[in-house]
């Protein structure tokens, strides 16, 4: 796998955050942190706050890590959202934290990137971490208008079927940038004309950011499709 260096952060998960007390968010940016940068298994969760804040986001950030590795750029995901490219600097600083100093700094960085707001009150050491914080800020600003990151260009997918090509489950995947592993062999795809789907997903524009196996769900539902 590759060792991931960037990821995206969206304003999903600040409003996760924000469900919880600064003690909890500290420990749940660590988790995503934990879960988009290494392979270790995530401890489980015994609070109920913290149980329904995880399951706000899992989803998300599954689609959104393996993006990540495919070095692929979700767009279906980055449409109509809020978003910056949280850095490996930012998860590093995390560690010489406490938790809730860990909320205020992620939180800091929030107001910046979403809401522009770059004088945080913030005590020591979190004034300085977000002070570094911000200049590497200012570039993923620039590489969020740019359309890249890191200085590399990344692959997009923008394929569309021509009428002597069979549409597939992954080309249709790969045309709208979904997510999700649904293959031709999952039974939900029985009885389903993927012509008919595409021209579902165009002109329902806002099922793109939900996984493949639930468009296919929607689909399913809208047509009558019981086999």
């Amino acid at each position: 796998m590759n060792k991931l260096k960037t990821f995206i952060f969206y304003d999903e998960y600040l409003d996760a955050l924000n469900t919880l007390s600064d003690e909890k968010a500290g420990r749940m940016i660590k988790r995503i942190c934990k879960f988009i940068y290494t392979d270790e298994p995530l401890e489980q969760l015994a609070e109920a706050d913290e149980k329904y804040a995880w399951s706000c986001i899992e989803e998300l950030l599954t689609a959104d890590k393996e993006f990540e590795v495919n070095e692929t750029v979700p767009r279906a995901l980055m449409r109509d959202r809020k978003y910056f490219y949280f850095q490996e600097n930012f998860y590093l600083a995390l560690d010489l934290m406490t938790d809730s100093e860990c909320a205020a700094y992620i939180k800091a960085i929030c107001a910046f990137m979403f809401l522009g707001e770059d004088k945080p009150k913030l005590k020591p050491p979190i004034d300085a971490y977000f002070n570094i914080a911000k200049r590497k800020l200012e570039l993923s600003k620039i590489r969020k208008t740019a359309g890249s990151k890191g200085g590399k260009t990344k692959k997009t997918v923008d394929v569309s079927p021509t009428e002597s090509e069979p549409i597939t489950i992954e080309k249709l995947k790969n045309e709208f940038n979904l997510y999700g592993n649904l293959n031709e062999n999952n039974p939900i795809l029985q009885g389903v004309d993927l012509n008919k789907l595409r021209e579902f997903i165009l002109n329902n524009s806002d099922v793109k950011t939900q996984s493949t196996y639930r468009i296919v769900e929607k689909f399913r539902q809208a047509n009558g499709i019981t086999t």
